[in-house]
């Protein structure tokens, strides 16, 4: 091993640059292609009251190393009773009438690159007469044709009610 000499005003430092470099914190590693993965989901408000609003967001992360060039869509399914009233971000967010999932599509360009966020905000109403507690069932999932790899495409979430 060879060790370098640094000097420092007076000091002399032996071997401490080999040391630094060592220790410092790797870059995050891209995965090749496009890999989608939901980053977070929560309500903002965090807790709220039977008949009170609240909006769930959902967080779409690029952890690929390429850019998207196509379409991904967001799908967000509630908790059973939980009733989403809009307006929705992105625009374009539509709701299945039998089955309440609500479906959300991101168009590039501009594409999302790798380490950059797509969010979803979905407005909901509890209702008036639910029992303080957590409301469990909520998933939020993302689906792109240029991610074949399912492994964190999903998340489930909850909305606490006081």
């Amino acid at each position: 091993m060879v060790l370098s000499r640094v000097r420092f005003g007076r000091t002399v430092l032996t071997g401490c640059a080999a040391l630094l470099l060592a220790a410092a914190p790797s870059a995050a590693v891209a995965e090749p292609g496009v890999h989608l993965a939901i980053a977070s989901v929560y309500s903002n408000p965090a807790t709220v009251a039977a008949g009170g609003t609240t909006t769930v967001l959902a967080t779409v992360a690029n952890e690929g190393e390429d850019t998207t060039t196509q379409p991904f869509t967001v799908t967000v399914a509630l908790p059973p009773g939980v009733i989403a009233v809009g307006p929705f971000f992105p625009g374009n967010c539509s709701q299945d009438s039998a089955t309440l999932v609500l479906t959300c599509t991101f168009t590039p360009p501009p594409g999302l690159p790798f380490g950059r966020t797509a969010t979803v905000s979905i407005p909901v109403q509890i209702p008036s007469a639910q029992e303080a507690g957590l409301m469990t069932g909520g998933r939020v999932s993302v689906a792109s044709p240029e991610d074949p790899d399912p492994a964190m495409h999903g998340k489930e979430f909850s909305i606490a009610v006081v």
